[in-house]
């Protein structure tokens, strides 16, 4: 049996003494309760007159929406009011579509905050999850991708990471923008092995540019902090020790070595120098 069925403003339309949907013609101010729709004290936005709402009132009872894909129902929202949270469920991909934006306007905004004092759990707003199951399989990652075909302005990237200390702002341990990390078993007898992986790609008639290097590094340091005495090119933390055939080993050099500066470093807590020159005959 099919029924149609249309909802003049005010009227309440529903299916059960459970899950109602309502027009609401004067609007609801935020966080206020509406008789059989919206119980309890609500935690719920302000809203314009001739809203809808689609309301569940059962005490942690779930809420899905589902379509018909090849004769069998998917679900591909669920609300799971127990534990609070919305998921996405796509059985194939999600796809947002393509969104022409104006620059300073970003089409897709996740903003949020945390007030965490915990000193072991790392506060995350977001978090990205892909477990491989296929031998042979390559990539598993997120990807950020950026192409254009015309000049651009004073600078262009695909991925920025961004900290922001306040005037009263800080960080007890170590601050870093970006944090890459890779943790090895006892599976990885073979293969090469990286936190950072950095890739240039010239192909067939590409040019250098005014400059091309694998890393550029630059400061704004009108409060002289990186050429202060605790400013250093890099750092090789905890876990890199003086050991003979290592990364880092005490060496002996007698021979004269013309230098005209130098670059400082830091190993173990420990400042150490680099050597340099401007002619690359010295």
């Amino acid at each position: 049996m099919t029924t149609n069925f249309s909802a003049p403003d005010n009227l309440l339309w529903e299916r059960s003494s459970n899950g109602v949907i309502v027009t609401v013609p004067d609007g609801l101010a935020a966080n206020t309760a509406l008789r059989g729709v919206l119980v309890g004290t609500p935690v719920t936005p302000a809203l314009t007159a001739h809203s809808v709402i689609i309301s569940n009132i059962v005490v942690s009872a779930d809420m899905i929406m589902a379509g018909n894909r090849g004769g069998n129902s998917e679900a591909f929202l669920m609300y799971d009011s127990s534990a609070g949270t919305l998921t996405f469920a796509p059985p194939a991909y999600l796809d947002l579509g393509t969104y022409a934006f104006t620059a300073g306007t970003p089409p897709v905004i996740l903003t949020t905050t945390n007030a965490s004092t915990s000193a072991s759990v790392s506060a995350e707003s977001l978090l990205v999850s892909n477990t491989q199951t296929g031998i042979g399989g390559v990539g598993g990652r997120a990807r950020f991708y950026m192409t254009t075909n015309v000049a651009l302005g004073g600078w262009s990237n695909a991925l920025k990471a961004d900290v922001l200390y306040g005037a009263a702002g800080r960080t007890t341990g170590l601050g870093s923008s970006f944090c890459a990390e890779l943790t090895l078993s006892a599976g990885t007898t073979s293969g090469t092995y990286a936190p950072l992986e950095i890739e240039l790609n010239a192909p067939t008639a590409a040019k250098a540019g005014t400059a091309s290097s694998f890393i550029y590094m630059n400061a704004t340091d009108t409060a002289a902090v990186i050429n202060a005495a605790t400013g250093y090119l890099f750092e090789l933390g905890a876990g890199v020790t003086d050991t003979a055939g290592g990364i880092f080993e005490a060496e002996t050099n007698t021979d004269s070595m013309s230098m005209t500066h130098v670059l400082k470093i830091r190993i173990a807590g420990t400042a150490y120098y680099i050597p340099l020159n401007t002619s690359k005959g010295f």
